[in-house]
């Protein structure tokens, strides 16, 4: 049963040890350092003033219910949710606890938040600004491989927010002459089902909309597009670490870092409702040209300049 106290008199009886429970659909990735950077530097140590529930569901979405319930019976203090779909079912499990957004996709689009200056009773969060950088994405794969005509969009039709970024992906390759093709991935365990459609398509490009699923499969994802000889732009940049062409996005690290200051705001008292859901302000770029050899492109030497990340 989730706690009844209200805001107030959570401030009123602080615990020693903050209680944190931190939620993901994928599996650990790297920039979750930032969120326990952020704490640290705010005075929270695990193991001395600070305690966090881990729950990382690995792609197996049926498990997140389950991990949000965990989190009620043992009353934390504040929920970490990363993704919009992680919010939705914190949401559905409390209407008490604080709950903060990280990462979220149009996040009033999809009713997780009342507005981004009201966001709601027990939520808030920051966004990742990813639909409106859609656009962008689109706009960079297209200047680095000129030649692209049919482009694969693979996506997972079950996450909130997926409709605006087909809308707005489709629109965008169309509006630049070239053909969109979305392709829907729902479980990883249809992965290859969804590689035999990419194929029947026969892409010259690939772009990959970010949500949990889609970032547990990520090696996958690279490793068809290199099979397939395919461009692919990416919204994180652990895809092109891993051999993807580009990536283009909110600087995720940074988004955990400041996920920091909303748990400290909450232990200290202040309602989820009065903190304005965030938008990011620093971006970041990759580019991997060891990729962009291996499909017979030349990068720009302006796209290498201002490229927060180089691989070779």
């Amino acid at each position: 049963m989730s706690a009844a106290w209200p805001f107030a008199a959570r401030a009123q009886q602080p615990r020693k040890v903050a209680r944190i429970g931190y939620l993901a659909a994928s599996n650990r990735v790297p920039w979750i350092d930032g969120l326990v950077d952020g704490l640290r530097d705010l005075g929270y140590v695990e193991g001395r003033n600070l305690h966090i529930e881990w729950r990382v569901a690995a792609g197996e979405l049926q498990q997140i219910p389950k991990m949000t319930a965990d989190f009620v019976s043992l009353n934390v203090d504040v929920i970490v949710a990363a993704s919009t779909l992680v919010v939705s079912e914190a949401r559905k499990a409390t209407s008490t606890i604080p709950i903060i957004g990280v990462a979220t996709h149009d996040g009033v689009g999809t009713g997780r938040y009342a507005s981004l200056a009201n966001p709601g009773a027990n939520v808030t969060g920051l966004e990742s600004l990813a639909p409106e950088l859609d656009v962008k994405r689109v706009a960079l794969l297209k200047q680095i491989a000129p030649n692209i005509s049919r482009l694969n969009i693979l996506y997972n039709p079950l996450s909130p927010g997926a409709n605006i970024h087909i809308e707005t992906l489709t629109a965008a390759i169309k509006n630049l002459g070239m053909e969109a093709q979305p392709v829907e991935l729902r479980t990883s365990s249809e992965f290859d089902s969804a590689v035999e459609l990419m194929r029947h398509h026969r892409p010259d490009a690939l772009i990959s909309v970010a949500d949990p699923l889609i970032l547990f499969v990520r090696n996958k994802i690279v490793d068809f597009s290199v099979a397939q000889n395919s461009a692919n732009a990416h919204e994180i940049r652990e895809f092109v670490q891993l051999g993807g062409l580009i990536s283009y996005g909110a600087q995720f690290y940074g988004i955990w870092y400041r996920a920091a200051y909303y748990v400290d705001k909450i232990l200290k008292g202040t309602k989820p409702s009065d903190l304005p859901v965030e938008l990011p302000t620093v971006f970041d770029l990759a580019v991997n040209l060891k990729a962009a050899k291996a499909l017979g492109l030349a990068v720009p030497d302006t796209l290498i300049a201002t490229a927060d990340a180089v691989i070779e």
